[in-house]
Parts: C-alpha cells; sequence; structure tokens
C-alpha cells in the first residue's frame, strides 16, 4: 500500500465546544486510521495550533498542524488552505476527513486496500443513512451519478471521508470548486469536488461501512 497524507479538518468553532476537548473527539478521529502509516495533517482554527499539537504528538507520530483563518468556509476550503501551506509530495494518495467523526472496529486498510485494488481516481467511505444533515450518494444503473449535499438523493451517505488516488486530482478540482463558487449554504463542501470528478469521468466508487463502527459529533 502506498504511503499517503490524511487531510484531518477540525477549524471549526465546535473543535473549542468543552464536550468535544473532554472527549478527545479529535484524537479518536485520528485513531481511525492508525495501522496504515500515513502522514497526518491536521488544520485548526487559529491560535489553536500549539495546543492541539502537543495533545495529539503525544499519541501520533508524522504528525503536522496547521493553522487555518477564520476566512475559509467548509472543510473544502480548510482542506485547500492546509495543503498549499507545506511542502508535501502531491502525487502520493490523499485521504481528506472530518476531525468530529470516526470509525470503530473496523480495519480501514481493508476498506482502502478496495479502492487501490479497483484503481479509483476518487474513493467515498459511505453509510447507511436517512440523515437530511449529510450528503448522499446518487446512483444510476450501477454507477454513481451526482454528491448531493444535505440533500437524501440515495440509500447511502458519505462519512466525511475521502480517499484521492493522488493530491494533485484533489487540488485540480478544488480549485474548480473555488474559482466556480460552488457554494453550499454559503460554505465549500469537499462532495464537490467529488462531482467536479464525475464530471471528467473518472472513476469514482464508494464502499459502505457498517452503521455500526461508524460514528459523528455534532
Amino acid at each position: 500500500m502506498t504511503k499517503g497524507t490524511i487531510l484531518v479538518t477540525a477549524a471549526s468553532e465546535i473543535y473549542e465546544r468543552s464536550d468535544i476537548i473532554e472527549k478527545e473527539v479529535l484524537s479518536k478521529s485520528l485513531a481511525s486510521w492508525e495501522g496504515l502509516g500515513w502522514t497526518y495533517l491536521v488544520a485548526v482554527r487559529q491560535g489553536l495550533g500549539p495546543k492541539i499539537e502537543q495533545d495529539l504528538s503525544r499519541k501520533f507520530r508524522d504528525l503536522n498542524v496547521v493553522e487555518v483563518p477564520a476566512q475559509c468556509k467548509g472543510a473544502l476550503a480548510t482542506a485547500m488552505y492546509s495543503l498549499t501551506s507545506t511542502d508535501l509530495d502531491f502525487s502520493s494518495p490523499l485521504i481528506v476527513t472530518a476531525g468530529n467523526s470516526g470509525f470503530s472496529e473496523l480495519s480501514i486498510a481493508k476498506e482502502l486496500s478496495f479502492f487501490e485494488t479497483s484503481d479509483v481516481d476518487v474513493g467515498i467511505f459511505s453509510v447507511s443513512s436517512t440523515d437530511p444533515k449529510m450528503s448522499y450518494i446518487q446512483e444510476g444503473r450501477g454507477q454513481i451519478t451526482f454528491i448531493a449535499e444535505k440533500s437524501v438523493v440515495g440509500k447511502y451517505a458519505t462519512t466525511g471521508s475521502f480517499y484521492f488516488r493522488n493530491g494533485s486530482s484533489f487540488i485540480d478540482g478544488a480549485n474548480w470548486v473555488l474559482v466556480s463558487n460552488a457554494r453550499v449554504e454559503d460554505r465549500f463542501f469537499v462532495s464537490t469536488v467529488v462531482n467536479f470528478a464525475l464530471m471528467k469521468s473518472q472513476k469514482v466508487m464508494h464502499s459502505a461501512i457498517d452503521s455500526r463502527f461508524f460514528w459523528k459529533v455534532r
């Protein structure tokens, strides 16, 4: 398995809540990806970097923390700012994931291997859901046709975790989203990058996670 980067977006105001801090939600999110041996890149709000880096570095190796300005609206803008603030190798695989969610008792390596052996450009970690606050996968004739943000258009929702064959393809799609000003509720979402990949006829697949092993904190 090729070593890549796990970009954890954790720059919203919820990471300053006492319950989020006490439950070590961000640490548990990172732990979902333990065992892969990939580099962690964690994007946090300005002013929180030193404290979060100190806390996380006790548990995780190969960790970089980037502070993101409040002007970055949404996970996509946060991810792009943090990526362009580093000297990471964009030719290697990239996972973009939300810091307020994760997986338990699950072999992420097995799920990741499915995407790599299927030779996908974009892989979506999905879960069966009816929660209207999530983004959903629309399918037709066995193929993914669209990702709808905050609209239940199919059986499977995205978990907020996405695999990209390489960082460069993510950046290309993100640039298109930002230039096109493709916002949803005044924010930029990673799911829109997946729609760009679909528009470019790239290979996009999803792998359904048992809902018992997925968690999310709001």
